[in-house]
């Protein structure tokens, strides 16, 4: 009976300590991805997409059950020269798995490729350590930045105000007015099929 009850407490003990070190565990976690031009404007990563260096990047971490959104946790990157990035987040406990972590892009270094892509403007993340994953590196889908379709002048519509007969003004003093449209185009590396997302051309299925 004493063995017994001896063995019952070695157990409880055990299960008790376990639980202790689970508590306190602490985990380093790496989350890198990319930050992409989009030059075709097509939504997605193409062969003509370019890298971008010198993007900023920033990781928050938010309690999924937060009523003030509340950033908890965050860090801060910046791309290499081939777009990469790699953040690092210490001592994330067990909230981890309370925590609602993405990646948002910040800026962009490229005066032509300056505008934030919807959709490709942030990526979510999962920083918990027992999700079957063997490494403490988390990657992010890719980030992408708009390219800044090419202008041209199209459609001069010319009027000349002619003085009036009598030598007198005519409304405008005789100047010459112009009425241009500006449109745009996408870059000529993409191909037709590129164009028509850029345009808003392209089929949907």
């Amino acid at each position: 009976m004493a063995s017994g009850v001896v063995m019952v407490m070695v157990v409880v003990t055990a299960t008790a300590m376990a639980m202790a070190v689970q508590g306190s565990r602490h985990s380093d976690f790496f989350v890198e991805g990319e930050v992409y031009c989009d030059t075709c404007r097509a939504g997605f990563v193409t062969n003509v997409t370019t890298a971008i260096q010198g993007a900023r990047v920033r990781l928050e971490c938010r309690h999924y059950m937060s009523a003030s959104g509340s950033v908890e946790r965050s860090a801060e990157g910046t791309t290499d020269a081939t777009g990469h990035y790699r953040m690092e987040l210490v001592e994330v406990d067990n909230r981890g798995a309370e925590l609602v972590c993405a990646v948002a892009l910040l800026s962009s270094p490229v005066p032509e490729c300056p505008e934030m892509e919807v959709g490709r403007d942030r990526a979510p993340v999962t920083l918990v350590q027992d999700v079957g994953l063997a490494t403490m590196v988390r990657r992010a889908n890719p980030l992408g930045f708009l390219q800044t379709m090419l202008a041209r002048y199209a459609d001069t519509d010319t009027r000349y105000m002619a003085p009036a007969a009598d030598g007198g003004a005519m409304p405008g003093g005789g100047s010459t007015a112009f009425s241009i449209r500006l449109q745009t185009r996408p870059l000529p590396i993409c191909g037709d099929l590129l164009k028509s997302y850029a345009l808003g051309t392209a089929p949907s299925y």
